[in-house]
């Protein structure tokens, strides 16, 4: 009887094997998750660099086409505000 295995000893070998390999593949799936994780943010970093660069030159432009609109009033206002002081109006 001492050198007989029993079925409960298989079954804790068994066992001990699957508890085992079933750490390793937490421990690989948390490792696989995390670089995910990580290279999302990276991601995302990029794509909120990109949209900080498209907002500040759609704010540049915007700008631009306001002062070029400025210019066009003050020119196309000029010949009513003067044709009224010279025409005595």
């Amino acid at each position: 009887m001492n050198d007989a295995v029993t079925i409960g000893m298989a079954a804790t070998a068994v066992g001990t094997v699957l508890w085992f390999l079933v750490k390793m593949m937490i421990d690989d799936f948390k490792q696989s998750v995390s670089g995910v994780g990580s290279k999302l943010d990276s991601t995302i970093a990029r794509f909120d660099e990109r949209v900080t660069k498209l907002e500040d030159k759609q704010e540049a432009d915007i700008k631009a086409v306001q002062k070029e609109l400025s210019s066009i009033r003050g020119i196309l206002l000029r010949p009513l505000c003067c044709g009224r002081i010279f025409s005595g109006a």
